[in-house]
């Protein structure tokens, strides 16, 4: 067993019936706050319209993400002890100026340079004003604790990649949402694991608001709503800090785990967004153009190529996470680094198969058609 904890009796009834209520409670005030948005949106005009890098030709909402912000905050405030509110009040602070971020750029688009300075200021907000920080890297490289000036600069680098890879992977229906659920329902499970309430609760809430959120996005029909980049950039903001989290209480004096390779087993929980978004920075750069540059580029446009539909597509992504997610868990055992190459190797597998997988069909066509070209 990775994890050694075992819960007492008394955790259970004190605490279980309040995961289940919180969890509960974002989720209906996600699911019932979407028809309004989603009225307002038409009255206003406020649509997403199909584009060259989209894959939806009709005009839809893009506001969900206005009700899985909302859903998350106020669940927040309801159920977070007012101690745990006044320790958690500047990432909350944060947050929105994330969701402000995102609704503008959904209502009005930002430039890259702006969203991305917007993004900074956040996370300066919540490096010096809060205790949230990747302090130790647990061997990986040989590295143990961190100055305080590296640690400032891998906190902000985590939190800048995994808000933006959560907002690039929002591409088709489901899939930036059914990531956020199945990786705060996992860091949730965990933290309840080593009795770490308050962040245990965060992630059930976000879970709760996204699953409320999924029933609209993908099987909506009078109610069909996009998140925009209001719920993409909330979710990766709130599952970055959350990763931060899983990482340092795994071995804080207060919790107890036995998490061998707390890093490694964080990076395969978000492998997929995590090496979908290098490698399409890195592919971007090669061909001379702005990482930022939107294309269609991404795991799950190559897979929609494939010849498979929205939800064909975004569940054997899913499913692939989950496979990561799994393998991480019953290889803790190997220790930072063998994970981590084992993460690398798995990652990239993933995020590159596609565009093998199609490439070599082009290849064989053309040499399909050149045997059976007439002879002259």
């Amino acid at each position: 067993m990775p994890i050694s904890i075992i819960f007492p009796e008394t955790y259970f009834a004190l605490h279980i019936a309040k995961f289940i209520e919180v969890f509960v409670t974002a989720f209906l005030v996600s699911f019932f706050l979407i028809p309004p948005v989603v009225r307002i949106s038409l009255t206003k005009n406020l649509l997403e319209g199909g584009s060259k890098r989209r894959v939806h030709k009709k005009s839809i909402p893009n506001l969900g993400g206005f009700a899985i912000y909302t859903s998350f905050l106020l669940t927040t405030i309801l159920f977070l002890e007012p101690s745990s509110i006044l320790k958690t009040k500047f990432f909350l602070v944060s947050l929105i100026i994330i969701a402000l971020i995102g609704m503008q750029d959904d209502i009005a688009p930002l430039s890259p340079i702006k969203k991305v300075f917007g993004q900074i200021v956040a996370i300066v907000i919540v490096l010096f004003t809060t205790d949230i920080q990747f302090r130790s890297l647990y061997g990986f490289l040989g590295i143990h604790e961190l100055p305080q000036v590296i640690s400032y600069i891998i906190t902000a680098l985590i939190i800048l990649i995994i808000t933006n890879a959560f907002n690039l992977m929002d591409g088709i229906d489901g899939l930036a949402a059914g990531l956020g659920i199945q990786t705060s329902i996992v860091m949730g499970i965990f933290f309840i694991f080593i009795h770490a309430h308050e962040w245990a609760i965060l992630s059930l809430i976000l879970a709760g608001g996204l699953v409320g959120f999924l029933y609209y996005n993908l099987f909506g029909t009078k109610n069909k709503i996009f998140m925009g980049d209001t719920g993409s950039l909330t979710i990766g903001f709130i599952i970055s800090i959350l990763a931060i989290q899983f990482n340092e209480l795994n071995h804080s004096v207060y919790f107890q785990a036995s998490l061998k390779s707390a890093p490694a087993v964080l990076f395969a929980i978000l492998i997929i967004p995590i090496c979908d978004i290098i490698k399409v920075f890195i592919f971007r750069v090669i061909r001379g153009k702005s990482p930022f540059y939107a294309d269609r580029r991404h795991l799950h446009h190559y897979i929609l190529q494939t010849r498979v539909n929205h939800f064909q597509a975004t569940l054997i992504i899913l499913l692939l996470n989950i496979v990561g997610i799994c393998y991480s868990f019953l290889l803790d055992f190997l220790g930072t680094n063998k994970l981590i190459l084992i993460d690398v190797v798995w990652g990239f597998l993933v995020v590159l198969s596609p565009n093998i997988y199609l490439r070599l069909r082009i290849v064989l066509y053309k040499l399909r058609h050149k045997q059976t070209k007439p002879i002259k």
